[in-house]
């Protein structure tokens, strides 16, 4: 060590620290430890010294002033050092945190260095000896220091706060003065340009000279995340293995061991409550508390430094790393008085070790610093246990991957079945048009579908397995770091988009349906004058026109299928009554919780939205589906709108033919079985009394009262291009006159004949079915309902000119109303309703949203189906309600 302390001061003069700002005003200096422009300490001048300005010693104040300056930022301080101290004393010039003082004595438990200023520690070489100074090394004041260093005590008096903990850190191992020192780096915010920092970078940067292996460390590499906590984990709160004992040490300015404990609330500033210190440091739960702070109160708090550590079951302290900046460090503070900076936001990393969930790696910190010179802050602290294993993801991207090839596959078979229900010939002109919509269409009903319960498989994985474990097995990704939730965000939005786009494609097409009345009733036919007056083609097309026949019926009849178009087994009141009831007022919501606890709730812990959306979609799904079982219960004795519906048309004497699609449609078969409908009361009651009896004919397009095909009114239908071309050639002119004027110009009785050959080409097709319902009345097979196939008669039979009708005793007509969606609008709602939850973080705004958006859809659907029917059936829009 002969030689350390010139090479330390030679090496600190040859750095250039060009850190700071340099336009301070004359006689001031910018001091590194205030981050602020400082005037010059009394008896010093300011100096441009070549690149910076610094203050030197006034030689009217100093005993022997230097001739060469040294290149720091810091403050110097210059004086008579002819203080008198006592013999167990030492002259400090400076404070803690290296600000100027007046000089003053200050105790030594060991000896003092020649200058004075330095305790130096019992045992050390430069101590006392008795034997007198041998070899390079002189006594002075009651120690030997040697020759050279003696030269430079002597005759530098450019006494600055840096040498001083430079030298009594490195040159007298003196641990208060380097614990010291690492406070005046942590307050340098851990620049390693500066002197306070640099010594420290070498020791972890292993560039250190070996002489001062001592020194101790501040900074740290990335092995500090290998660590392995030596303790076996555990979820239950009863148990001491599920709690992180964490021990926090701090430091006071000096650099002396304040006190040492159990970690409590020091890392908190909000107000919180001791259920909130035991979450924190609990194994598992993920603890967030944030709150707006007064910082007036933080002006004259002390400056203290913290060190924190983990002791596992056998007594061990295990580092703990902070990071500040991108840097691994030991000591931190929480507030800075020196540039009013406070630790605005403080996290804890509780990550597992090598893929065991039982064995955690020693967490580390993380912490961001603020200004609160303001007078007010917001501060947050949390508590993140999370796992890094990407392993999930890989299974996961496998498992999504064959699900999007058998989609692919899937949706193609589709496309394949629907040019087979749609021969080119049925569409000449629009096939491609009408192939590439239809194919858009399936892909985004595949895909959609297969994605959304894809989101629902793994929600379903990451809520069960992590809330119902025992034992550590799970923990969640980290929320704070939005890369481990793109995929899940990703897949939801872009689902629910195309959900949204779907359902405006359902509206549309069920708002579309091309429907015809055919009215059977014939209570009274004559030939009007007027109509005989006209010309003799128009007469041979009439041959009968109905007269006196009610049109109320026909009101009655559109006025009820117009409600059935928006009517739903699930009445979206109580389900979203149900979910604000099981979400807010019994707190289900607090179930999505980052805690490994399905049963016990805390505060301050966040709401994980991969849990929430599992939670959400579940409850939300079986409250809808409990209302169709029910429904589907009460049917024996209440039966579905719908089938009324059915019964209404077979007492209003009135025929349903509807086409959904170019080549398919439904019909149902209303035709009174006694002829008429009109009549009184006592009349509809005898008919219903013998129909119960088996009186009679029955209502089916099937005459036979032995079976039950007798009863079956409701049919599919695929109808063959002839037929097509047929039907569409009168309905065109019908379907074309969609407004009053040009009714006008047609005409009513003209419109009227069009209606009337409509009917009695359809009736002609009905009274052909009947003839021949073994070749046109059929029942379809399970394959042949699985794909959804078209009957053989259409694909190769482009001749025959009657629909194939299949006996359809589930009124498979209810997929043009809601009724028939029903499942497919349950998850749009879900999906909306997780939609409006991610986005405003609110459950009962989510739930208002929700119902306002499912009515403003609904009423759509009903404006649109009202405009469809009165336009197909020319039944005027003013009597539909």
């Amino acid at each position: 060590m002969k030689f350390e302390l010139l090479a330390l001061l030679v090496w600190i003069t040859s750095q250039e620290y060009t850190f700071g700002t340099q336009s301070c005003s004359t006689n001031q200096y910018y001091n590194t430890l205030t981050f602020q422009c400082t005037s010059c300490p009394t008896g010093m001048t300011r100096l441009f010294t070549g690149s910076i300005f610094q203050c030197v010693c006034d030689p009217s104040q100093a005993k022997i002033r230097n001739t060469s300056s040294i290149n720091f930022l810091s403050s110097t301080y210059c004086g008579n050092l002819s203080i008198s101290c006592q013999s167990n004393q030492v002259i400090s010039s400076y404070d803690a945190v290296g600000q100027t003082i007046s000089p003053n004595c200050n105790n030594c438990s060991g000896t003092q260095d020649p200058t004075l200023t330095y305790c130096i520690p019992f045992g050390h070489p430069r101590q006392n000896s008795v034997q007198g100074c041998t070899g390079n090394y002189t006594f002075s004041i009651q120690t030997c220091i040697s020759d050279t260093d003696y030269a430079v005590f002597n005759t530098t008096l450019l006494y600055q706060p840096i040498i001083y903990y430079l030298v009594g850190c490195l040159t007298y191992q003196s641990s208060d003065i380097c614990s010291q020192l690492i406070n005046l780096c942590v307050l340098q915010l851990y620049l390693e340009n500066t002197a306070a920092c640099t010594f420290f970078k070498q020791k972890i940067n292993k560039t250190l000279p070996s002489n001062y292996s001592f020194l101790p460390s501040l900074y740290l590499d990335q092995t500090a995340f290998a660590k392995n906590y030596d303790q076996i984990m555990s979820f239950d709160g009863s148990t001491a293995n599920s709690n992180i004992n964490y021990r926090i040490f701090s430091y006071d300015s000096s650099g002396v061991l304040l006190s040492q404990s159990t970690l409590t609330d020091e890392l908190i500033f909000c107000s919180n409550t001791q259920n909130d210190q035991a979450n924190s440091v609990q194994f598992g739960i993920n603890l967030e508390i944030s709150c707006s702070l007064d910082m007036t109160p933080y002006n004259t708090k002390p400056q203290v430094f913290y060190e924190l550590y983990l002791i596992d079951s056998s007594s061990q302290y295990y580092q703990v790393p902070i990071q500040i900046g991108g840097q691994l460090v030991t000591r931190f503070a929480t507030i800075f008085q020196s540039n009013k900076t406070y630790a605005s936001y403080i996290k804890i990393h509780v990550t597992p070790f090598q893929g065991s969930i039982e064995l955690i790696q020693v967490p580390f910190v993380e912490i961001h610093y603020d200004s609160f010179i303001g007078g007010t802050g917001y501060f947050t602290f949390k508590v993140t246990n999370y796992m890094t294993d990407t392993s999930f993801f890989t299974i996961a991207m496998i498992l999504y991957i064959v699900g999007n090839i058998v989609i692919v596959i899937s949706s193609l078979a589709r496309i394949y079945l629907w040019t087979k229900a749609n021969p080119m010939i049925s569409l000449p002109t629009t096939y491609t048009q009408s192939i590439v919509v239809a194919g858009l269409r399936i892909l985004l009903q595949s895909w959609s579908g297969m994605t959304f319960y894809f989101l629902l498989l793994m929600t379903a994985y990451w809520f069960i397995f992590f809330k119902f474990q025992s034992s550590p097995f799970l923990l969640l990704l980290d929320s704070d770091d939005t890369t481990n939730y793109i995929p899940f965000y990703g897949l939801f939005y872009s689902t629910f988009f195309i959900k949204v786009i779907l359902m405006i494609d359902l509206i549309w097409r069920q708002s579309s349906v091309r429907i015809f009345f055919i009215d059977w009733e014939k209570t009274e036919f004559m030939k009007p004058q007027e109509v005989m007056e006209e010309a003799e083609e128009l007469r041979q097309k009439s041959q009968v026109v109905k007269n006196n026949v009610s049109i109320w019926r026909s009101l009655l009849v559109a006025n009820e299928f117009n409600e059935l178009m928006i009517s739903r087994v699930i009445n979206i009141n109580w389900s979203l009554i149900l979910m604000g009831f099981i979400f807010i007022g019994l707190k289900f919501d607090d179930r999505s919780q980052e805690t490994p606890d399905l049963i016990n709730t805390h505060a301050h812990v966040k709401k994980n939205d991969i849990l929430r959306f599992f939670l959400v979609q579940v409850l939300y799904l079986v409250v809808g589906m409990l209302q169709i079982v029910c429904r589907r219960l009460l049917n024996i004795w209440i039966p579905y709108p719908y089938e009324d519906f059915v019964d209404l048309c077979s007492i209003a004497n009135i025929s349903i033919f509807m086409l959904d699609d170019n080549l398919h449609g439904y019909y149902i078969h209303g035709e009174n079985p006694f002829g008429f409908s009109e009549g009184s009361i006592q009349h509809l009651e005898n008919c219903l009394r013998n129909e119960a009896k088996s009186k009679g004919k029955s209502r089916g397009l099937i005459k036979d009262n032995n079976t039950r095909d007798g009863t079956i009114q409701t049919f599919e239908i695929f109808a063959p291009p002839k037929f097509k071309d047929k039907f569409f050639k009168f309905y065109s002119q019908f379907k074309d006159t969609r407004n009053q004027s040009q009714l006008r110009n047609l005409g009513i009785r003209e419109l009227e004949m069009i209606k009337f050959q409509i009917q009695r080409y359809l009736e002609s097709v009905i009274k052909e079915v009947k003839k021949q319902q073994n070749q046109y009345i059929r029942v379809k097979e399970n394959m042949q309902r699985f794909l959804d196939y078209p009957p053989d008669d259409i694909l190769f039979n482009l001749e025959n000119q009657i629909p194939i009708f299949y006996k359809d005793e589930d009124y498979s007509f209810k997929s043009i109303l809601f009724y028939g969606s029903e499942w497919d609008l349950l998850i749009f709602d879900t999906m909306m309703f997780c939609f409006w939850l991610f986005t405003l973080s609110s459950f009962p705004i989510a739930l208002l949203l929700n119902f306002i958006f499912i009515k403003m859809y609904e009423q759509l659907k009903g404006e649109m189906s009202k405009n469809n029917l009165s336009d197909r059936t020319k039944i005027d829009k003013r009597f539909l309600i």
